[in-house]
């Protein structure tokens, strides 16, 4: 005869399946919280980082790029800058060796001249706006050589000398300019002379100011230079200078330096 089936046997077989899928369930949840979501969350992180690691990877390679280009101009520009400090270096050479072959020709040509202290020819470093670019030949001329007295004229023989001394600046190059610098220290008896002014009925007059006589001298001989020597207008610069800013070598024994006209061969600017 079976045996009757004890109550508690027939709960426990009750509830046993129920606990056992709420086991799994807590299992699987537990397996999920801790193993998958976070394993997604890192994986998002991951993919995050190698897009920014691609993104910075482009940008360096257009920098790169970038930088390479820029590279290629600085090398053109300092080709180029070597290129010009060649060609003014060799224009600088050439420059200097035909001044030398105008010294030599017109230490030549004037050599009586020279001899006699009427006129001399020194190299003297640039001035003004072409300081410090190249030398200038300057050539000395006496005012005897060129005037009678104070006046301001050029004299017959003085243009003879000036026609003689264009053909030799005639060798130069054809834009070589000449400054015309007319130095002018007048006596102190002209200076404080305070008896009332004459009327010249001349142009040629004998005026008392510094700056009024080597104004016009330096004009003067600009024009003999250009209407007797040939030489053109354009490159000439007539420049009175009175008693100051003499340019005259302190070495030189020639005592007419104050008095005289001095013919400066401009440095061209590099």
């Amino acid at each position: 005869m079976p045996r009757a089936q004890n109550p508690s046997e027939s709960s426990r077989a009750d509830w046993l399946p129920w606990f056992l899928s709420i086991f799994v369930a807590l299992c699987a949840a537990f397996v999920l919280v801790k193993g998958v979501l976070p394993a997604r969350s890192v994986n998002a992180h991951l993919l995050e980082r190698v897009s920014r690691l691609e993104t910075a990877a482009q940008n360096a390679s257009s920098e790169r790029a970038s930088l390479e280009q820029a590279k290629g101009h600085l090398l053109e520009q300092y080709t180029s800058v070597q290129a010009q400090l060649s060609t003014s270096g060799k224009e600088h050479e050439r420059a200097l060796q035909v001044q030398q072959l105008a010294r030599k020709e017109m230490s030549e040509t004037f050599a009586e001249q020279i001899a006699a202290g009427d006129l001399w020819i020194e190299q003297r470093p640039s001035s003004g706006a072409n300081s410090g670019v190249n030398s200038e030949l300057v050539i000395g001329i006496s005012e005897r050589v060129l005037f009678n007295g104070d006046h301001a004229e050029v004299t017959w023989k003085g243009r003879r000398f000036l026609k003689a001394l264009a053909e030799n600046l005639k060798h130069l190059p054809a834009d070589q300019a000449f400054e015309i610098d007319s130095h002018f220290a007048a006596s102190e008896d002209s200076q404080n002379d305070s008896s009332p002014k004459q009327n010249y009925k001349k142009a040629e007059t004998k005026p008392r100011s510094g700056w009024d006589v080597s104004a016009r001298r330096a004009a003067s001989v600009a024009r003999r230079l250009e209407e007797d020597g040939g030489l053109s207008g354009s490159q000439l610069i007539a420049t009175g200078l009175s008693r100051y800013h003499s340019g005259s070598d302190a070495s030189n024994a020639n005592a007419a330096a104050s008095r005289s006209i001095e013919l400066v061969l401009l440095a061209k600017r590099s």
